[in-house]
C-alpha cells in the first residue's frame, strides 16, 4: 500500500523547525509563553533599573542640589548684608541714630548666616562639597572678627574704622568668592541632576518602545510558529479523509511527527489498516458468496435437465 499522500495545491509544506519532532505542542506552547514572559521580565528590569536612576537623580535634586543652591544663595546675601551695614555706617550715615540703626541689623544678619550654615551642613553629601563649605567656613572666621572691629570702631571711632576697613573689604571678598564658587557648584549639580533625570526618561522611553516592540515580534512569531504546527498537519488529515470518503483507503498520513499529532498520525494509520482489512475480508465474503449462488444454480439447473 501507499504510505504518503500529495500535498493538497496551495497548502505550503512545513518548516523543518515545525516539523521537527523534538517538542510537541504542549511543549511549544510553553515556550512561547515563556519566552514572552522572560521578556516581560527583563522589560521589568530595565525599567526598573531605569526608575531608580530617575528616583535617585530626584533625591539628589531634592536633598542636595535645590537646598545646597537656596542656602548657598542665603550665605553669600547674609554675608553681604552684615558687610553693607557696616559700609554704611562707616561712610554713608551722617548721624548717630542711622550708625546705630545699621549696626543693630548686623546681628541679625549673622544670625541669618549662622542659621544657613548650619542648615547647608545637612546637605553635605559629596567630599567636593564638604571641602568647598570648609573654605567658605574658614574665610568667614577671617572676616568675622574683622567685621566685629569695625562695627565697634564705627560707633565709637569712625575714622580709625574707615582707615581699617580695607582689611574687612578683602577679607568679605574672600568669602563672597567662596561663596560665588559654592553657588556655582550647587547650580551646576542641580542642572546635571535634572539632565540625567532627562536622559533617563528618554532612555526608559526608548528602552520600553524597543522591548514592546520585541515582545509583540516574539508573540507574533510563536503564534504564528503555533498556528503553522496545528492547521499544517490538520489540513494533511483533512485531504486523507477526501482521499478515503471517495474509496482510497490506500491513503496514509505521512507528518514525520512524534508530537500529539504524531500520536494521531499512528492511531489513524491502524484504523486505515483495519478498515481496508475489513472492506477486503468484505469483498472475499461477497465473492465467495457470489460463487456459492452460482455452484447452486448450475446444480440446480443440471437437476432440471435431469428430470
Amino acid at each position: 500500500m501507499a504510505t504518503a499522500t500529495t500535498p493538497r495545491a496551495g497548502t505550503p509544506p512545513l518548516p523543518a523547525l515545525l516539523r521537527g519532532g523534538r517538542f510537541t505542542l504542549g511543549k511549544r506552547i510553553v515556550l512561547s509563553f515563556g519566552a514572552i514572559f522572560v521578556l516581560m521580565l527583563v522589560m521589568a528590569a530595565i525599567s526598573y533599573t531605569r526608575l531608580t536612576a530617575i528616583d535617585a537623580a530626584a533625591d539628589s535634586l531634592q536633598r542636595d542640589s535645590v537646598p545646597g543652591l537656596y542656602l548657598s544663595t542665603s550665605l553669600r546675601a547674609a554675608t553681604n548684608q552684615s558687610y553693607t551695614m557696616v559700609e554704611r555706617a562707616i561712610f554713608s550715615d551722617g548721624d548717630s541714630d542711622g550708625t546705630k540703626r545699621d549696626l543693630d541689623r548686623i546681628p541679625e544678619a549673622l544670625r541669618r548666616f549662622d542659621q544657613a550654615s548650619t542648615q547647608y551642613e545637612a546637605t553635605l553629601f559629596r567630599d567636593d562639597d564638604k571641602a568647598r563649605f570648609a573654605a567658605l567656613r574658614a574665610a568667614y572666621d577671617q572676616y568675622l572678627p574683622l567685621l566685629n572691629d569695625a562695627a565697634h570702631a564705627a560707633a565709637s571711632d569712625r575714622a580709625a574704622a574707615r582707615a581699617n576697613f580695607a582689611h574687612v573689604t578683602t577679607a568679605w571678598e574672600n568669602v563672597v568668592r567662596v561663596a560665588d564658587a559654592l553657588v556655582d557648584e550647587n547650580r551646576g549639580q542641580a542642572d546635571d541632576s535634572a539632565r540625567q533625570i532627562r536622559t533617563s526618561v528618554n532612555t526608559a522611553e526608548a528602552t520600553l518602545a524597543t522591548a514592546l516592540s520585541v515582545v509583540l515580534l516574539v508573540a507574533l512569531a510563536t503564534g504564528y510558529a503555533l498556528f503553522r504546527a496545528i492547521t499544517g498537519p490538520m489540513a494533511r488529515l483533512v485531504e486523507v479523509h477526501d482521499a478515503m470518503r471517495t474509496g482510497n483507503l490506500a491513503q496514509r498520513l505521512d507528518l514525520r511527527r512524534s508530537d500529539e499529532f504524531g500520536t494521531l498520525q499512528d492511531g489513524f494509520n491502524r484504523m486505515a489498516e483495519q478498515l481496508a482489512s475489513l472492506v477486503s475480508q468484505a469483498q472475499q465474503s461477497s465473492l465467495q458468496v457470489t460463487t456459492s449462488v452460482a455452484e447452486i444454480a448450475a446444480t440446480s439447473r443440471e437437476q432440471q435437465a435431469t428430470a
